[in-house]
């Protein structure tokens, strides 16, 4: 949520991702990833101005590796404006005034941007993984941006087997087809960076990550037929970039039948729902929507129909994949049909 203190600067992240408990590699590098983006997102002169508050907050070396030869200098306060001496003309008064109200900007705007993105890490991060920094008296008011990234890093960025173990398992979690076959590729791209950044003997094969991958996929129970095509493919040929452009096929083709059939479902829903809020139903009754004053129930396998004995939970003819918790408002990728038939078995 955006709020007054962010809301001056073109922030990419807001509010930076909640580390729970203990900082480990994976949470520190996203934390790390979206306070760059934020001080990028400012523009500045300092450094040749191609990365804007970015050297500030990240250490002079790798900032220097990214940007070359030009360092990137803070904005020196320039204090009260010097007395204008004597005799000098109105175009050299104007001048110097501009000098002065251009530097008292540049700092001012170096100082803020540090001081939001402080206030940003402080409320990601438990202050007692940061408590050793804090000063009795002044808190964290000397305490800058890179003092904060530098202490957790140093402190909490030990790349152990469990979380090298967890960061290759992170590619097989649990994954919703609505949010897109990115988010498939895009994991298996950060878990194999993080794992090369360990070192080789701890790098993450395309076969491993494919096979994981496909875990994540397979268990959504709606890629039967894709996912079995893949397993045919001459082991030559499962590779990384034939996995992609496979599953993005699928994926969009799954879009495009989804596109097709839903116009009616979601009209239906839509004055379902209207229906709901202008006639309340019974209190004793628990269907999943109400259709012109008819109950309906939906299950993941077989969408929605009359039979309030069949729902997710209930279902007797279970589709591979089933989820018993999908609700009409939560549908867990299962199916978006209206079956009729239900309404005769009520």
């Amino acid at each position: 949520m955006t709020d007054a203190h962010t809301a001056k600067f073109p922030f990419l992240h807001p509010e930076l991702t909640l580390i729970e408990g203990r900082p480990n590699p994976q949470s520190l590098k996203t934390l790390c990833s979206e306070v760059y983006d934020n001080a990028m997102a400012v523009p500045s002169e300092a450094g040749g101005g191609l990365y804007g508050h970015l050297g500030a907050v990240m250490p002079a070396n790798e900032y220097l590796a990214l940007q070359g030869a030009v360092a990137y200098v803070a904005p020196a306060n320039p204090g009260v404006q010097a007395a204008i001496a004597a005799g000098a003309t109105a175009i050299q008064i104007t001048q110097a005034n501009r000098q002065h109200d251009k530097s008292l900007e540049r700092f001012s705007i170096h100082n803020n941007v540090n001081l939001e993105l402080k206030r940003l890490i402080l409320a990601a991060v438990d202050e007692s993984y940061v408590s050793s920094l804090r000063h009795p008296l002044l808190n964290f008011a000397q305490v800058s941006v890179l003092d904060l990234l530098t202490h957790l890093n140093t402190a909490y960025s030990e790349i152990t087997q469990e979380v090298l173990e967890r960061n290759r398992d992170s590619i097989a979690v649990e994954w919703n087809p609505d949010d897109g076959i990115e988010a498939i590729f895009t994991r298996i791209t950060h878990a194999r960076q993080f794992a090369n950044a360990a070192g080789a003997a701890h790098a993450i094969q395309e076969s491993t990550a494919i096979y994981l991958a496909l875990t994540a996929i397979d268990n959504t129970g709606v890629f039967m037929d894709p996912c079995s095509d893949w397993r045919k493919r001459p082991v030559v040929e499962q590779t990384l970039v034939n996995f992609r452009a496979d599953f993005t096929h699928a994926w969009k083709e799954r879009d495009r039948r989804i596109s097709a059939k839903s116009a009616g479902f979601e009209a239906l829903l839509t004055t379902s729902m209207k229906n709901k809020e202008n006639n309340p139903p019974p209190t004793s009754s628990k269907p999943d929507v109400y259709v012109n004053g008819i109950e309906m129930f939906y299950c993941w396998s077989h969408g929605l129909g009359f039979n309030p004995k069949h729902t997710s939970c209930t279902c007797n003819t279970k589709k591979e994949g089933h989820r018993d918790d999908a609700t009409i408002k939560s549908r867990k990728g299962g199916s978006n049909l209206i079956w009729e038939s239900n309404r005769n078995k009520k």
